[in-house]
């Protein structure tokens, strides 16, 4: 079977696997290894936390139960890094990047959403700007969508952000 992902622009090969919590995810082969595994990772944490939460909560809560996740996963991670936003080396306010996660060498920056709307420019900006600061090339958006004003369907968004290419 094939799926493309949203954002991912990739289509790639699904295969079955079980979570620790006996619950069924796709797991991503194929063209995806040319990410790495903290991204990997993220991603089948998101979308399983998406299937168990659904959407409607706040972007905090989503934040503690990708913690959850990860913290289970046994994937390393800090969570609200605080990181110094400064212009011609003067001290100018802080940003709060959601999570830095970490896998062995690799390290992505995982920016969660908790909107209506889809994602757009100013929330890739957003993470874009935290990779640059941060010095990390990859980074993964996610937005946990909420019903908005046209009562309709969610879905879990999720972009990818490389900066080497």
């Amino acid at each position: 079977m094939s799926l493309f992902l949203l954002g991912a622009g990739l289509n790639v090969d699904v295969g079955r696997c079980e979570t620790p919590y006996g619950m069924e995810y796709a797991v991503l082969q194929g063209e995806s290894k040319r990410w790495p595994t903290a991204w990997r990772r993220s991603r089948k944490i998101a979308q399983d936390l998406y299937g168990t939460l659904g959407s409607g909560f706040s972007e905090d809560v989503y934040d503690r139960a990708m913690q959850v996740g990860l913290r289970l996963a046994g994937i390393s991670y800090e969570g609200q890094k605080v990181v110094e936003l400064k212009y011609k080396d003067y001290y100018v306010g802080e940003g709060y990047p959601d999570l830095v996660v970490r896998f062995g060498r690799e390290k992505i920056v995982v920016e969660l959403k908790a909107i209506s709307s889809e994602l757009g420019a100013s929330e890739e900006q957003q993470l874009r700007n935290y990779m640059k600061i941060l010095r990390i090339d990859r980074g993964l958006l996610i937005n946990f969508q909420h019903l908005g004003k046209k009562q309709g369907k969610t879905r879990l968004e999720m972009r990818d952000h490389d900066l080497t290419g």
